[in-house]
């Protein structure tokens, strides 16, 4: 869950007008950061390969985002910007478990439905995915679960500038950070943050690609 929309917006490095100020999130905002990411996300392969209807993908996604990140929020780090332009949430590995029954516990407490074939296919797609990093990444670490620039305001706001705090943690910690993406043109944009391929594969024989990156800690 770590890209844009289109090519216009891919993660970039920042530039001059690079000059949000990136905050922790306030566990009061998690809707309004959700509403922002539902935007940013909405074609990623990953939520088009999971909801391929548009419509009922534009009807769960804010509020399964908003499960994941107030489960962020309690269990790892969030990050946005005081105008709500993007978010990055990011997980330590040893509150996995604790992470993965949470978004579900605030899923199950709201009117959240998806149909029995995207129901499948996202049991499909986070099965895969958990198998690999667990196969890739037998170390302790910090997982950026999610990362994601407002399309109306990508051109203003850096991705490496809300990375930069999952990151630092790691590196306080002494973690390495995993991720993965579903978009190749972010590749280039990770790898300048320190990141490298480590796994690549496809959820499903018709299923999205995926790349799986990591992080060395920086001391």
């Amino acid at each position: 869950m770590n890209d844009q929309e289109t090519d216009r917006d891919t993660l970039r490095p920042g530039g001059p007008n690079s000059s949000s100020r990136v905050i922790s999130l306030n566990g009061g905002h998690t809707h309004a950061l959700a509403s922002v990411l539902s935007r940013a996300l909405f074609n990623d392969p990953c939520f088009t390969y999971m909801v391929p209807d548009d419509n009922e993908r534009r009807s769960v996604l804010p509020a399964f985002l908003n499960s994941v990140i107030g489960a962020g929020h309690s269990h790892g780090e969030c990050y946005t910007t005081p105008a709500f332009e993007g978010g990055a949430v990011g997980i330590r590995s040893d509150y996995a478990a604790m992470f993965q029954r949470s978004v579900w516990t605030r899923l199950s407490a709201t009117n959240f439905t998806l149909s029995r074939s995207s129901l499948r296919r996202s049991i499909r797609l986070s099965t895969r995915l958990e198998q690999v990093r667990q196969e890739l990444v037998r170390i302790p670490h910090w997982h950026l679960i999610a990362l994601g620039l407002d399309p109306q305001n990508e051109r203003f706001l850096s991705g490496s500038g809300l990375l930069q705090p999952v990151l630092s943690r790691a590196d306080s910690d002494g973690f390495c950070c995993y991720l993965e993406t579903f978009q190749e043109r972010s590749l280039s944009f990770y790898k300048e943050q320190g990141f490298r391929i480590e796994g690549c594969g496809r959820i499903s024989e018709s299923g999205p690609r995926f790349w799986a990156m990591i992080r060395a800690p920086h001391r």
